[in-house]
């Protein structure tokens, strides 16, 4: 019995029409190996050889659908972010693009156990860590730089600007474990209505599709006023209140610039009329929250950082941020900002703040020079002045991707940002409630 020619001078073919027949020969007919004594069919045996215990490994390391609708899972310390884990069934796994999935919890003899799972699907290196979270490091900006800019830039910003529709009931009958400050214009009503039928309500009721919302969650829209329609904003805004008893507006003029006084104003009402609450977020009017695990996020962020005093949000990805001087509507002049750069901060769209954060982030706030770009000095300048933790964590969200809101549906996300019409909220709600979502369907 002899090997054919092609075994001997053309791997490629060898491997490709050969490669059952050379294993038969191994395995079962070794005195074979008798009749292919060259040096260079014994070179080329090796390498057939590996090459099928490779094969083999790779196909045991495959994934089945039935170990795909199980879900490959891990453990990891402490966390207590999901409870759905039966929402990852092979259809999931198969059609939807996932590179950081935090689902939550499963019983096992008894006990909750906390488990994160990571899909590698075609997206497999976005997440770069299976850490919820991480402690933001600035290396860009030398320390003495900063004792500079706050000995110079000292300022006396009470920021006492008169609550003109004070919402001052809003907390004192079941005190809030997490206020949501929602920033909003006084036309801006069909909006603020989509989202009081939606998450805020579903959040506040205790009526969240297939979960448990265990603390008490309210939430403020945020107002100052436009320019020279004070009255006419009041009254607008006035009548609102009478129906959702929502609404908060103080007498400061109501623009971009203006957006960093904005959210100070917020945080002084918390202070004032809301301070048993434990955690504040700030979210814009074009974002979806997804209530529950956004509240698990949070407690075990408490649970697990070195300091009760933290801001979390997702980290910009800007690693050094310049500062703007040309004209524009984020423009800071040197006189307002010396710095050629930004301490890193969080995307304005989510943040998050403990109540320790608030205090010191407020009382910083009065002692310093403000500027406009919000996010920048809310999460960036002042927790560096101040001390406070700065966090980022993958389940926040940039911008603009629509597998987000699918994300948002699977627990995969904690936020979805710029959703700009009305119909796509609409459905991403319908995604929640119904329990399954398409790329397709937004």
């Amino acid at each position: 019995m002899t090997l054919p020619r092609a075994f001997l001078v053309n791997r490629k073919l060898a491997i490709q029409r050969y490669f059952p027949y050379y294993v038969y020969c191994i395995f079962h007919d070794l005195h074979l190996v008798s009749m292919c004594r060259s040096q260079r069919f014994l070179k080329l045996q090796l390498v057939l050889l590996m090459f099928f215990f490779a094969a083999v490994v790779i196909l045991k390391m495959l994934p089945s659908d039935a170990v795909l609708s199980k879900v490959n899972s891990y453990q990891c310390e402490g966390l207590d972010l999901l409870d759905q884990a039966s929402r990852f069934h092979s259809k999931v796994l198969s059609t939807h693009d996932y590179s950081y999935n935090t689902t939550l919890t499963k019983r096992l003899q008894g006990s909750t156990e906390t488990v994160i799972i990571r899909h590698y699907l075609h997206n497999m290196t976005k997440a770069h860590s299976n850490k919820l979270f991480q402690v933001i490091q600035d290396d860009h900006i030398h320390e003495s730089n900063w004792t500079n800019y706050k000995h110079n830039f000292e300022a006396n910003n009470e920021l006492n600007y008169t609550f003109l529709i004070t919402g001052e009931d809003i907390c004192t009958n079941d005190a809030p474990q997490l206020l949501i400050i929602i920033p909003s214009v006084v036309n801006d009503v069909g909006r603020r209505d989509l989202l009081r039928k939606t998450w805020l309500r579903a959040s506040e009721t205790n009526s969240w599709p297939r979960k448990r919302i265990q603390h008490k969650v309210k939430h403020i829209f945020l107002f100052g006023y436009r320019s020279k329609r004070l009255e006419s904003d009041w009254q607008s805004l006035s009548r609102e209140s009478l129906l959702n008893n929502d609404i908060i507006m103080a007498d400061f003029e109501d623009t971009y610039r203006n957006l960093t006084v904005k959210i100070l104003v917020g945080l002084k009402w918390t202070l004032k009329y809301c301070n048993k609450v434990q955690y504040v977020l700030k979210v814009d009017m074009d974002t979806f929250i997804n209530v529950p695990i956004m509240m698990n996020l949070l407690q075990y962020v408490q649970n697990n950082t070195s300091s009760a005093t933290f801001v979390i949000g997702l980290l910009h990805s800007y690693k050094k941020p310049l500062v703007v001087r040309k004209e524009s509507r984020w423009k800071v002049s040197e006189n307002e900002y010396p710095l050629p750069f930004y301490p890193r901060y969080l995307y304005g769209h989510t943040y998050g703040i403990s109540r320790t954060g608030i205090d010191t982030l407020v009382h910083m706030s009065e002692k310093i020079s403000l500027i406009a770009p919000e996010d920048a000095f809310i999460t960036g300048i002042l927790p560096k002045l101040a001390g406070v933790l700065r966090l980022t964590a993958p389940s926040f969200t940039a911008c603009c991707k629509k597998l987000e809101d699918c994300q948002i549906v699977w627990d995969n996300k904690v936020s979805a940002t710029q959703i700009k019409t009305n119909e796509r909220f609409e459905k991403l709600w319908s995604n929640i409630v119904s329990n399954s979502c398409e790329h397709k369907d937004i």
